[in-house]
């Protein structure tokens, strides 16, 4: 481990050795406001590094990239909102000279400058276009991309002849001409979270990192509806029924042993008790449900009617009351008799009519053959109602609506670029090839592909945990393994590369001097650390 120094950066969505190595002149990083230069060698075991030159300082530095294996060297340098390109030479004493050619007023996104593998082209992204700069030609070409989304991440191919732009959640596969102009060639879209971060595998496959969908998952009560229209249509016909039901059950018991007189007094007493079920107590909610088309959230609706309909089911538990005492007063033991038949008959309709109950605990006549399958009902059991006429206990059971499945973590996927070569637009689901989940890891900004050793890296800025994985023959991943920083609890990973002529990687870490108060958000976007750099061994198969 190196320390280079204290410096400010931003706390996420970085990654400060992103072609910040050059095999010849070493390491560029920066504080946040100067351009330091470190000759490093990496052994064994460990790595040497000789004392940093400051080859400039500025008002901000947000990034530092060399540029590609060409015949010039170039280096830009990304602040707040502009972008200076330097010629880099060496002098007669073997020294690094640099002249400042070009500066581009432009805001970039994090991370948004990206040199082309092969020749001096910079591609700059911005929020919502792309521009090419040629230094040597002092020419820039821009492609405007008219979304109303932003720009998040993008990469060249693998050959430098694609460039790969992410916005939100799909992708947008430019070509580069024969007079370095940019083209859209495709959209790849519909992917299931956001695209944090790009890295190209081979000329046509590059490596995604999806973010953990947040937005998707927490608007998902939206869709953990119950659909309204057959609910209603059974409560409002067995409803009905049943009222009729006991209105020939009373009938022909009083018949029996009653009256005419004690006979209409009971038949008037059945006719109070369902128009006070229907109107007292499930009124506001058949209005509630018939008025909404589609699916319903049958928790708004019974906070609705324990609020709404207080006075109601006093007023119908005291009409009831009242036409008990009366009939109890005529009736006597034949009032009890005629209460346990219609209890008796009541627990017969329900289980003659299968386990669908209403609000009121009747059932009706339904056709089961068009509700969703047993495995999707769910038994809202603790919602309860005041008893009914009836004396049966009410329950509620619903039937869900199919929901698409959603994935719970981040994730890793290859996305082949050309496997549709005549659509203009294709669906995510067609294009990857192979996919890992990245479980407890939010904000995968890190990502790396070490060719040597055919391994893709993922990390993030704000956790210490960080995965590899296999990428088999260039087109299937395999063997995620958890790979261990050994940091300390302060620390954070702020950048990740690879190294010419060896298989380990580079890593800068970020060690705040006391832990950041949780209290209230942060005022800006940077933080300050304590830079170190450390190697990294990967894990391989001994096989």
């Amino acid at each position: 481990m190196m320390f280079l120094g204290r410096g400010k950066s931003r706390r996420a969505n970085v990654n400060h050795l992103q072609n910040a190595f050059h095999p010849v002149h070493g390491l560029v990083w920066s504080d946040g406001e100067h351009v330091n230069l470190s000759s490093i060698s990496v052994n064994q075991d460990e790595i040497t590094a000789c004392p940093p030159t400051t080859l400039g300082q500025f008002n901000s530095v947000e990034q530092v990239a060399w540029s590609g294996d060409s015949t010039q060297c170039f280096l830009s340098v990304q602040h707040t909102r502009s972008i200076t390109l330097w010629k880099v030479q060496l002098d007669k004493s073997q020294k690094l000279k640099l002249s400042r050619v070009k500066e581009i007023h432009e805001e970039a996104i994090p991370q948004g400058c990206m040199w082309h593998p092969t020749t001096a082209l910079l591609l700059i992204l911005s929020r919502d276009q792309l521009l090419l700069v040629d230094p040597e030609k002092d020419s820039v070409k821009t492609l405007p991309l008219n979304t109303h989304q932003r720009i998040t991440a993008g990469v060249w191919s693998l050959d430098g002849s694609k460039v790969i732009v992410a916005l939100g959640s799909k992708l947008i596969v430019c070509e580069l001409d024969g007079n370095n102009q940019l083209v859209v060639d495709k959209t790849i879209q519909n992917f299931s979270g956001p695209i944090r971060k790009i890295v190209s595998v081979t000329p046509d496959i590059v490596a995604v990192t999806l973010d953990l969908p947040l937005a998707r998952l927490l608007n998902q009560s939206k869709e953990d509806m119950f659909e309204a229209t057959p609910f209603a249509e059974f409560m409002i016909k067995s409803t009905t029924e049943d009222c009729h039901q006991s209105n020939v059950l009373l009938e022909s018991r009083s018949e029996a042993n009653r009256s005419e007189e004690n006979r209409s007094e009971l038949k008037g007493q059945s006719e109070l008790k369902c128009v006070d079920t229907i109107s007292g107590v499930d009124s506001a909610l058949t209005k509630e449900i018939l008025k909404r088309s589609g699916p319903i959230d049958v928790t708004a609706l019974f906070r609705r009617r324990g609020g709404g309909n207080q006075t109601s089911d006093k007023k119908s538990d005291s009409d009831c009351l009242r036409t008990q005492e009366e009939s109890s007063k005529s009736g006597g033991d034949s009032h009890k008799e005629q209460e346990s038949d219609l209890r008796s008959a009541g627990d017969k309709a329900t289980s003659r009519n299968g386990d669908l109950r209403l609000a009121d605990g009747r059932s009706g006549e339904v056709d089961l053959a068009n509700q969703p399958e047993a495995a999707e009902t769910i038994d809202l059991t603790s919602l309860r109602v005041n008893p009914v006429a009836l004396g049966a206990r009410p329950e509620l059971k619903l039937k869900q609506k199919q929901q698409e499945p959603i994935s719970e973590s981040s994730q890793l996927v290859l996305v082949h670029l050309g496997r549709n070569r005549n659509l203009i637009s294709e669906d995510a689901e067609e294009s990857i090839i192979s996919s890992l989940s990245l479980p407890c890891i939010l904000n995968p900004d890190l990502l790396v592909y070490q060719r040597l050793s055919g391994v893709l890296v993922v990390g993030s800025n704000t956790q210490t945990k960080s995965y590899q994985a296999s990428v088999d023959q260039g087109k299937q991943l395999r063997g995620r393994q958890t790979l261990d920083f050994n940091l300390s609890n302060h620390e954070r990973p702020l950048g990740l590369c690879t190294v010419s002529n060896s298989k380990d990687l580079l890593l800068l870490t970020g060690e705040q001097s006391r832990a950041a108060d949780i209290t209230f958000l942060p005022s800006s976007r940077s933080s300050e650390y304590q830079l170190k750099l450390r190697k990294v061994k990967l894990k391989y198969d001994s096989s």
